[in-house]
């Protein structure tokens, strides 16, 4: 009996021992699972196995394309057109008659399009004069910004920089259709020396930006990885649904926010994804994006094999599509009886037992 008892004492031991290895082994597969589209890992660390994201959206039931009812955007007729051609019929008909044309019926069809492009030059010529009454003598000033014997205008400058600073072209596609278009051969250096003017003409417009974001009820913050002169940096963004203000910085942690000059002012309710460098700035509030709490939902229902994971994704979801419905309608914010009737389920109950943290935005203000 004393040899049973060791032995069924031994394999209870074992069967333990076994289990905490599975939970284990588990738990390590769970880790190499993880990815920028279940938490809060940066994309650049995804290695080779990047891909597109899962779509968490579910099917609307609606078929692609514009729905019925939408406001369309079709070309509208100019009812102050630059030119007339008038159409008329052949003078004589088949059989021989005159054509009688009806001056007041005809159909109406309009072309729009542009003229060829025409670059215009002008020389100023800057004359010396002298005071006939005591010889002093006086030069004409050159207007703000012709600087140099031969420059280009404010249109050119501007024209380059919208191409290379907002849709991304390369400086060399840039020079092209600059040649292609205006017959103009402007050079990567002089497009680079545009964008440097814009940068210190537009500081005023940044400095009222970063005002707009940091008197914000609700500000949205996020960093992500980038690459400069080929080292990594962070490119840091802090923004509004109207106002967003970009930080291209050499770290990702603290001393970028601090550059940036917001969060250390910010008294609002700072939405992040959970990044802890982010909690040391203690006058705003802190929340954590939507789009996280679903990543980390996922990890737990697809990687560890969490039931109510699954269904608390599918809750959030919900209340989305909730706030979307409402704002369809003018609302701001959802009614306070759906707030709590949300707020008191045993899904978000059950979360907080599990120490998850949960902060859900009802509207687009908290």
């Amino acid at each position: 009996m004393i040899i049973l008892d060791e032995k069924d004492k031994k394999i209870a031991e074992l069967e333990e021992e076994v289990r905490v290895l599975k939970s284990i082994i588990v738990e390590l597969t769970a880790r190499l699972e993880k990815s920028s589209k279940n938490s809060n890992k940066p994309p650049s660390s995804d290695g080779l196995r990047k891909g597109a994201p899962k779509n968490m959206r579910k099917p609307s039931g609606r078929k692609n394309g514009g729905q019925e009812g939408r406001e369309g955007t079709t070309k509208e007729f100019c009812q102050n057109p630059d030119t007339i051609v008038k159409l008329v019929p052949k003078e004589e008909c088949d059989c021989g008659g005159r054509v009688v044309v009806a001056t007041d019926d005809f159909v109406v069809r309009q072309v729009t399009d542009a003229v060829p492009v025409k670059v215009l030059t002008v020389e100023y010529r800057a004359h010396e004069g002298t005071c006939a009454d005591c010889g002093k003598g006086h030069k004409a000033s050159f207007p703000v910004g012709v600087n140099s014997p031969v420059s280009y205008g404010p249109t050119i400058q501007g024209l380059v920089t919208y191409m290379t600073m907002y849709q991304l072209l390369p400086l060399q596609r840039t020079t092209e259709l600059i040649r292609d278009v205006f017959g103009i051969n402007i050079s990567q250096g002089t497009i680079l020396a545009a964008t440097d003017t814009a940068y210190e003409n537009t500081k005023g417009a940044e400095n009222a930006i970063k005002q707009e974001v940091i008197k914000s009820d609700v500000a949205g913050f996020d960093e992500s990885g980038m690459r400069v002169d080929g080292k990594l940096h962070w490119l840091h963004t802090a923004g509004t649904e109207s106002a967003t203000v970009y930080l291209i910085h050499k770290n990702r942690g603290t001393k970028a926010m601090d550059a940036m000059g917001i969060l250390p002012v910010f008294e609002g309710t700072a939405i992040h994804d959970h990044y802890k460098p982010y909690y040391k700035y203690k006058k705003c509030a802190h929340g954590e994006c939507n789009q996280h709490h679903l990543r980390h939902l996922d990890y737990l229902h697809e990687n560890l094999g969490v039931l109510w994971a699954g269904d608390m994704a599918n809750h959030l979801l919900k209340i989305k599509h909730h706030v979307d419905l409402s704002k369809l309608f003018g609302a701001d914010r959802l009614e306070q009886t759906d707030i709590d009737n949300y707020t008191a389920t045993n899904l978000l109950k059950k979360s907080k037992k599990r120490a998850i943290p949960i902060k859900i935005c009802y509207n687009n203000k908290r």
